[in-house]
């Protein structure tokens, strides 16, 4: 519950004073009385919002307003048929947003319960700028760009990120599946067995073939979970628990060079746990796009951008189950390749597995445009950071 964003305690106490005139109380006594008494946050200016709820609100204050003005009787019914279509079609887009963070909280409880199953929420963050400086200059100024990939677990709310900069990677299907593998086969509890992910629609980096094909190979070639279920959410409220950890990062604070961010965010939170940082290298980057080309289908056998939910299960080998709605069926698709096509793996010891090869060959360009101003910003920093910036190439 919150009070209306455009109101403050002044506000509050004039309105105060104009209906009881007669009532002496100062502003100190008001304010006192209004935060131990009722301590109601003011409310603030919404950022991010979904674009088919807004255009709602717009479309229904409109019509309103006609029906309001609206002196035939035919014009009216007109605007009412119209302003019921428009809130039947704004409660189902509510249900649906409602039923994804549902899902997500059922997940999560499962997770506290049965020390075999995970639930997790993974998205890429806002990129921090480097180097970050007070000097006027820098706000005219291209700056190197520290990606951050966190991955947050809702069974005890560990989140870890996953920090680099832009010369060591991009932001694709790729860096995706490789941070996700670190994760499972380093920091995520060998006991489980079943995995529940969460995480947004973006087709470049978590709803893509690559990545489908990464988690049918969890399952069924590293034999590592026995199931894999992923849920998106309804377009424009994918809120999830990894905003909120980005949420608790200073980014005002100085940050000359790319570790000077990592420190910050280990120092970030607290309770219930610090955030662990892993500092990406690019071998940790590998190219999983190429090596499941091989080993799967080539191309995707079905539409993934309508999907909302992608099952892998054990005990289906060569399927992956998806739907395009949370409650309806299922639907079972077939995603490798014929026995006769299929690549045939070389002999293995307990505990060994075929690693693709790195995705790229040191360290990337940046454009020479940027190259040029971080040139002109190194001279604001310590001489650390005046080595690490000369040190980076750009594309000719």
């Amino acid at each position: 519950m919150y009070l209306p964003e455009e109101l403050s305690i002044v506000k509050m106490y004039k309105m105060f004073l104009e209906m009881y005139p007669n009532t002496v109380a100062s502003y100190e006594t008001y304010r006192k009385i209004i935060n131990t008494r009722f301590n109601i946050s003011f409310g603030f200016p919404r950022c991010d919002t979904c674009s088919t709820c807004d255009k709602f609100s717009i479309i229904s204050k409109g019509l309103e307003t006609q029906l309001k003005n609206a002196t035939n009787e035919e014009d009216r019914l007109t605007l009412k048929q119209e302003l019921r279509r428009e809130n039947t079609e704004n409660e189902v887009h509510q249900r649906k947003a409602d039923t994804f963070y549902e899902r997500k909280r059922q997940a999560r409880d499962r997770s506290r319960k049965h020390k075999n199953t995970e639930a997790i929420c993974m998205d890429f963050q806002r990129n921090l700028p480097c180097p970050n400086i007070s000097t006027s200059v820098v706000y005219y100024k291209r700056q190197l760009s520290l990606f951050l990939f966190n991955i947050h677990s809702l069974s005890d709310n560990a989140a870890v990120f996953y920090a680099y900069p832009e010369t060591i990677g991009k932001k694709g299907s790729n860096e995706v599946a490789s941070f996700l593998h670190h994760y499972v086969t380093t920091l995520l509890d060998p006991e489980v067995k079943h995995v529940e992910i969460f995480c947004d629609s973006c087709g470049g980096q978590n709803k893509n073939y690559t990545l489908f094909r990464y988690m049918h190979y969890l399952v069924h070639q590293l034999k590592r979970f026995d199931s894999i279920h992923v849920t998106f959410p309804v377009r424009g409220h994918s809120y999830l628990e990894s905003d909120k950890d980005m949420g608790l990062i200073k980014t005002k604070l100085r940050a000359e060079l790319p570790r000077d961010w990592m420190n910050i965010i280990k120092d970030a939170r607290v309770k219930p746990s610090p955030f662990d940082v892993v500092e990406v290298d690019d071998a940790m980057i590998r190219d999983w796009t190429d090596f499941l080309q091989s080993r799967y289908r080539r191309k995707c056998p079905f539409p993934s951008r309508i999907i909302k939910e992608m099952k892998v299960d054990r005990g289906h080998p060569r399927y992956i189950t998806h739907r395009d709605t949370y409650n309806w069926g299922w639907t079972t698709t077939v995603v490798t390749n014929p026995t006769r096509h299929q690549v045939q793996e070389p002999p293995l010891a307990a505990g060994e597995f075929m690693y693709p090869s790195s995705c790229y060959e040191g360290l990337l360009p940046i454009s020479k445009e940027k190259y040029r101003d971080l040139q002109e910003l190194k001279v604001f920093c310590n001489a650390e950071a005046q080595e690490y910036y000369s040190n980076i190439t750009f594309r000719q």
